[in-house]
């Protein structure tokens, strides 16, 4: 009992020497310069945004991101001007059931989006419902607009393995395939049932976003969907799967990320590449494969972890970035957190391409220092640091690079942990975004 209470004080001890030391200082760099910043709720690593003219259209996890046991007045879609990041509208936003949204599509003057509340929705620009269907779990990614010839289809997937075809205009499905580990509703089930057995369900099976990339020639981009266990290859023309295989994983190993894929495209060639991490021996390896799926190298490369979301021909580890196509990793701190995200767009500055990266705060224990969140712009020729700047708040989503507020400049727009979203003014030029 004497030990007992000897442990407790030690404990107490050094918590309270740990909040002393996490009190000790910040280090916050200059920040950017604030366009506007509006409160919307939480977004997520996933969220991305929709421009319409002087109106921005993002989806919102709202005040928390489960709702199955709370009501959440929040969430849904929100409509910003741009100028001012004044709300406009909210729809897709009801007081029962789980709104929560995280990617939106424009499709001619509507905004096509799912929700956690096991549905696809389409509004026109003014936040007036056009059609809404149910679909087989929670849709967490924005839907994907494929052109084939004259025929527009827009796939959805679900985080428990659905994915669907289906006409924008009216929402009808064209086709539908499921995952073999697939557990959800279908056409035919009692839906009330489903509803309340849906809440008990999670899974990761179709839960990011795919990489969209020809792989069979025909001139439609396929989609390639991936998650810890497995790869699918989906033709979006008629639903057949092209090709699947799992990912390799040995005893002591783990996938990094939970949609482990990144593309590379050099030459016209196509290469799928993930990344295992064993974490007893410390050491990382690359898997590369052909755009028909087949396993075609594999090598150790000097990588701890990787980027919240995938950028064609890199990989972005916290220390450095590793060029897929030289096969060179460039040392760096890209972040102090684990947690970090870069654009998915890039832009020039400093004479060459770069990428914006996001990071998380980290608390130094051995220095007893906080670092704020902070973005950084860095070139991927030089791989230097070009800009270093803090963030009002602490972030997990990914820099969202456009001008925004049309006064031909870029901006960066992140949304942060304090459920408000932030628009700063990058000083760089619209015409250097690269597409």
């Amino acid at each position: 009992m004497k030990n007992l209470k000897v442990l407790g004080i030690a404990f107490i001890i050094l918590f309270g020497f740990i909040s002393s030391q996490r009190s000790k200082s910040v280090i916050k760099p200059n920040s950017l310069k604030l366009i506007w910043s509006t409160e919307i709720g939480s977004l997520s690593y996933r969220s991305n945004i929709a421009i319409n003219g002087n109106a921005l259209f993002i989806g919102s996890n709202g005040s928390h991101f489960n709702d199955a046991f709370a009501l959440d007045e929040t969430n849904g879609v929100y409509k910003l001007n741009t100028k001012s990041g004044k709300v406009v509208k909210r729809f897709g936003n009801e007081l029962f059931g789980d709104m929560d949204v995280n990617g939106v599509l424009k499709f001619e003057n509507n905004i096509i989006f799912g929700n956690d509340n096991d549905e696809l929705l389409a509004f026109d620009t003014n936040g007036n419902k056009k059609w809404r269907i149910p679909t087989g779990g929670d849709v967490e990614h924005e839907p994907i607009l494929i052109q084939n010839g004259d025929q527009k289809i827009v796939v959805f997937a679900t985080e428990n393995g659905q994915i669907s075809g289906i006409n924008p205009a009216n929402g009808e499905a064209i086709w539908t395939y499921y995952h073999k580990k697939f557990e959800g509703w279908k056409p035919g089930d009692n839906r009330r049932i489903f509803k309340v057995k849906t809440h008990f369900l999670s899974s990761n099976i179709f839960f990011d976003k795919p990489l969209v990339v020809d792989v069979n020639n025909d001139g439609v981009k396929d989609l390639i969907y991936s998650n810890y266990d497995d790869i699918t290859c989906i033709n979006p023309i008629n639903g057949k799967r092209i090709w699947e295989r799992k990912t390799e994983e040995n005893k002591n190993e783990y996938v990094l990320r939970r949609s482990p894929l990144n593309l590379s495209i050099s030459k016209n060639k196509i290469r799928f590449h993930y990344v295992i991490r064993n974490y007893e021996q410390k050491k990382s390896r690359l898997i590369t494969l052909n755009k028909y799926g087949k396993k075609i190298d594999e090598k150790e490369i000097q990588i701890e972890d990787i980027s919240n979301n995938s950028l064609t021909n890199y990989l972005i580890d916290q220390n450095g970035i590793y060029d897929i196509i030289t096969g060179k990793f460039h040392p760096l701190e890209v972040s102090k957190s684990y947690t970090h995200s870069c654009s998915e767009k890039l832009f020039m500055y400093k004479n060459e391409p770069c990428i914006a990266v996001v990071s998380d705060a980290y608390f130094d224990y051995r220095k007893g220092v906080e670092y704020v969140s902070n973005i950084k712009i860095i070139g991927l020729k030089t791989f230097k640091i070009h800009l270093s700047k803090g963030l009002e708040e602490n972030t997990e989503s990914v820099p969202l690079i456009a001008d925004i507020n049309h006064d031909g400049k870029l901006n960066l727009l992140v949304g942060c942990y304090n459920q408000k979203i932030y628009c700063y003014d990058l000083d760089i030029p619209s015409s250097n975004l690269i597409d």
